[in-house]
């Protein structure tokens, strides 16, 4: 146990852990599409896993309040990158390397023959961004020395044809 007293190991530790998960959701998301929503009286949050990206939007307005509650979904069926934007306007969007930012519109029409406008905001970013710097610097935690312990070692070594006192 004494391989985990210094705080940096267990920082490596930990960062480890989180790049191990990240990574897990990374793999599943290819073949899986997962959801967290978040709805609100006035919006709604949703957190998405699917094709190599983590999603957040906000969806607003919500045409009839309802109370706040958590729900999750899960769907095998992942849908392409292209089809995400069937039917919708798009008012801004920035994408490169596999990020993308916008905000978009979408019509929605009620049986009844009324209709209104959801408007949407949207963050998309990969997961190889949260891996990779996490993988670094758990191996930099891990695998290499501080500063503070190198002098340490350095100090208490014994140096040949020099006395040394006992303590």
């Amino acid at each position: 146990m004494s391989d985990f007293k210094p705080l940096r190991r267990k920082l490596g530790i930990v960062t480890l852990i989180l790049a191990c998960a990240f990574m897990a959701g990374w793999i599943r998301s290819q073949t899986n599409l997962d959801s967290l929503f978040r709805l609100n009286q006035m919006d709604t949050h949703v957190l998405i896993s699917f094709n190599g990206r983590i999603c957040w939007e906000r969806i607003w307005p919500v045409r009839t309040p309802r109370p706040s509650r958590w729900l999750y979904r899960h769907n095998g069926v992942v849908p392409s990158f292209e089809d995400q934007w069937e039917g919708c306007d798009i008012h801004w969007r920035v994408a490169t390397l596999g990020f993308n930012f916008c905000t978009f519109s979408r019509d929605e029409n009620v049986p009844g023959g009324s209709s209104w406008t959801l408007e949407f905001d949207s963050w998309e970013i990969p997961y190889w961004s949260i891996v990779i710097p996490l993988t670094a610097v758990s191996a930099y935690l891990l695998l290499f020395k501080s500063c503070n312990e190198a002098v340490a070692n350095d100090n208490t070594s014994v140096r040949p044809g020099v006395p040394q006192l006992d303590r």
